[in-house]
């Protein structure tokens, strides 16, 4: 089983994704209890949790460089564009899944 989810969440990686595609999608919801390390295949808590970082930047429209010198910067700057689309009442763009950053 673990295998299956390690390939599944390697395409997910790196499959071409629009954001029209993730509005229809529960797979959020899956990834976001992986992120959080509530199943068994805790090793892949990391792997989920950039997985949802890709596709936030995809929603919000961020350029993202994963560099680690530049990584703590652009959390920050992710961290900042979702509290401010919360203030100006953007609520229906973001899921319990955006909580993950804040």
């Amino acid at each position: 089983m673990a295998q299956v989810v390690e390939l599944v969440f390697e395409i997910l990686q790196r499959i071409p994704i629009e954001q029209s595609q993730l509005d229809n999608s529960t797979i959020t919801q899956v990834l976001s209890l992986y992120a959080k390390g509530k199943t068994d295949l805790t090793h892949l808590s990391g792997t989920a949790l950039n997985i949802i970082h890709r596709w936030q930047s995809i929603v919000y429209n961020l350029s993202y460089s994963y560099d680690q010198s530049y990584s703590d910067q652009k959390q920050r700057d992710l961290r900042n564009k979702i509290l401010k689309m919360k203030k100006q009442g953007n609520h229906s763009l973001l899921d319990e899944d955006d909580e993950l950053l804040i």
